[in-house]
C-alpha cells in the first residue's frame, strides 16, 4: 500500500471518515486481508493484530466462528460512490467500507443490520439468527471486548450459561428466527446502546483503540479505594458489579461508561428501609436501586434526579427536574430482561419519583414509590417494612409493562437490595458525595434547632 500515490491516498481520506495514522492501519490490514479465508485471514493481518487476540480465547472464537465471516459478507455487500470495479483502488475501497460499517461511522442502522446479521454468521444458508445464537454472538463480542480492553473475567464458564437467561427479552423461544425488524425494536425498547459493542470491538480489533467512539462501550467499573478517604472507607462492590452476565443488560440500557459505587447492600448491611433511605439520600446524582423479591423477580429504577425526603404526596420539583431533561426508567433483570423508558407527555401533573421517610407520620405512601396513575395510585411501591409491596403494568411517566415475573402477581416481599451511585468519572463521584453529605448534615442541624425551640 506504500506505492499508493498522493492524490490516491487523498481520495481514499475524501471518501472515508478516518485519520491519516488510521488510513494507514487499515490500508495495511487491506493488503494482507484474503477474503477467500476471512477467518484465518483476520487472524493473520498484522503481528500486532495477532498479538492483541492470541491467547484471548473468547476473542478468537469470535473471530473464528463469526467475525469474519461477517466481515466478508459486509464487505460484498457495500455500496460504492465514485469507485468503480475497474478501478485500482476498488478492492482496497471494499475493505475500508466495509471497517466503516463494522466501526459505526456509516450510521446507526447499518450498524445494527450487521449486529443482527452476525447472530447468523456460522450458518451455511442466508437464514435469519436464531433468539439464541443472537444472543450468544452478542454476548461473545461483550467478553471479547472484555478481553481486548485487559479487563479480568470473573468466570469463563459463563460464556454459554448468561445468553440463555437473556433470550427472554427477545420474547420468543430459543430457536425462533428473529428477523432484522424485530431485533431493531428490541434493540430502541430494551437495549438502545447495545448496538455499540459491535463498533467497540472493531476499534479494538482493527485500531486498538476506542478514542473516537460516541458511544465507548464499557461495563461498570467500581471506584478504586485509595489515598480519598471517601472512597477507602467505602464498603467492596458487590460481587453483581463483576458479573458481567447482569451488568451487561444495564449497561446496554443506557448506562455505559460510567463508574458505580456500591452505596448499600443488604447483604452487607441488614435488610431495612431505613438504612436504605440514609443512603439513598446521601449521594446527589444519579442512582440505580435493585430489588430482588422473595420469589426471585429482580426489578430496579435508574435515575438522575437526587432523591430526597417529601413530607407531600406530589413534588413539583421532581417534576420540573424531569421536564429540564433528567432521565431515568424502570427496568426488570430476572425472569425477563426489559426497559421501561419514559413517556413523551408533558410531566406536568404526574408523580415520578416520592419518598415518604420512615421519620415521618405513617401514612398509605409511606416509603419509596416511582410514577403511577394517581399520585394515590403509584406503579412501585415500596414499604417501609418491605412487605407487601406493590408492582403494576400501568403508568403515566415510563413505558407500560409487568415488573413482575408472573403477571398474575401484584403483591411481593423484599429478600434484597442493592444500591448504587453512578457517575462518569471520580470527581463526579467523590462531589455527589460530599453534596449529599452537607444537605444531611444541615438537615441534622435544622431538626436540632426545632427540638430545642419546641
Amino acid at each position: 500500500m506504500n506505492s499508493l500515490s498522493k492524490i490516491e491516498r487523498e481520495q481514499l481520506l475524501d471518501r472515508f471518515p478516518v485519520t491519516d495514522v488510521e488510513l494507514d492501519q487499515l490500508l495495511f490490514l487491506a493488503h494482507a486481508y484474503d477474503p477467500t479465508s476471512p477467518s484465518e485471514s483476520l487472524l493473520e493481518l498484522s503481528p500486532s493484530l495477532k498479538n492483541r487476540v492470541d491467547g484471548k480465547h473468547t476473542c478468537q472464537r469470535i473471530v473464528q466462528e463469526s467475525f469474519g465471516r461477517l466481515f466478508e459478507v459486509t464487505r460484498r455487500g457495500v455500496f460504492l460512490l465514485a469507485f468503480s470495479e475497474t478501478d485500482g483502488l476498488y478492492s482496497t475501497a471494499q475493505f475500508m467500507e466495509a471497517c466503516m460499517v463494522l466501526l459505526g461511522r456509516r450510521g446507526d442502522a447499518l450498524a445494527e443490520r450487521a449486529l443482527w446479521e452476525g447472530g447468523a454468521a456460522t450458518a451455511t444458508d442466508d437464514a435469519a439468527p436464531t433468539a439464541i445464537s443472537l444472543m450468544e454472538w452478542i454476548y461473545g463480542l461483550v467478553l471479547a471486548v472484555e478481553e481486548l480492553s485487559s479487563r479480568t473475567l470473573k468466570d469463563e464458564n459463563i460464556v454459554d450459561e448468561a445468553p440463555k437467561a437473556w433470550v427472554s427479552s427477545l420474547g420468543l423461544p430459543g430457536e425462533s428466527a428473529v428477523s432484522s425488524p424485530i431485533f431493531r425494536q428490541w434493540l430502541t425498547e430494551v437495549a438502545p446502546t447495545l448496538q455499540f459493542v459491535l463498533s467497540t470491538f472493531s476499534h479494538l480489533f482493527f485500531l486498538g483503540s476506542t478514542e473516537r467512539l460516541s458511544c465507548p462501550w464499557s461495563l461498570p467499573i467500581p471506584p478504586r479505594a485509595g489515598g480519598d478517604s471517601l472512597l477507602a472507607s467505602s464498603p467492596t462492590p458487590c460481587s453483581m458489579l463483576f458479573d458481567i452476565s447482569t451488568a451487561t443488560p444495564l449497561v446496554s440500557m443506557g448506562l455505559h461508561g460510567y463508574l458505580w459505587k456500591s452505596l448499600y447492600q443488604s447483604t452487607e448491611r441488614g435488610l431495612s428501609f431505613h438504612t436504605m433511605q440514609s443512603h439513598l439520600t446521601s449521594f446527589y446524582g444519579p442512582t440505580i436501586l435493585i430489588i430482588r423479591s422473595t420469589k426471585g423477580d429482580v426489578l430496579g429504577y435508574y435515575t438522575e434526579i437526587p432523591w430526597k425526603i417529601t413530607s407531600s404526596t406530589t413534588s413539583a420539583v421532581t417534576m420540573q427536574e424531569m421536564a429540564d431533561g433528567k432521565d431515568a426508567f424502570m427496568f426488570t433483570l430476572h425472569p425477563v430482561w426489559r426497559r421501561y423508558g419514559r413517556t413523551h407527555e408533558e410531566p406536568k401533573g404526574r408523580m415520578v419519583q416520592y419518598l415518604h421517610g420512615t421519620q415521618q407520620k405513617a401514612s398509605n405512601l409511606s416509603g419509596l414509590s416511582i410514577d403511577g396513575v394517581a399520585v394515590d395510585a403509584p406503579r412501585l411501591h415500596i414499604t417501609t417494612n418491605l412487605e407487601n409491596c406493590k408492582a403494576v403494568k400501568i403508568g403515566r411517566s415510563f413505558q407500560d409493562g409487568h415488573l413482575l415475573g408472573s403477571e398474575e402477581d401484584l403483591y411481593f416481599d423484599v429478600e434484597e437490595i442493592q444500591l448504587y451511585a453512578v457517575a462518569p468519572n471520580l470527581s463526579t463521584m467523590i462531589a455527589g458525595e460530599e453534596i449529599g453529605q452537607r444537605a444531611i448534615e444541615t438537615k441534622g442541624k435544622r431538626l436540632f434547632l426545632r427540638k430545642l425551640l419546641l
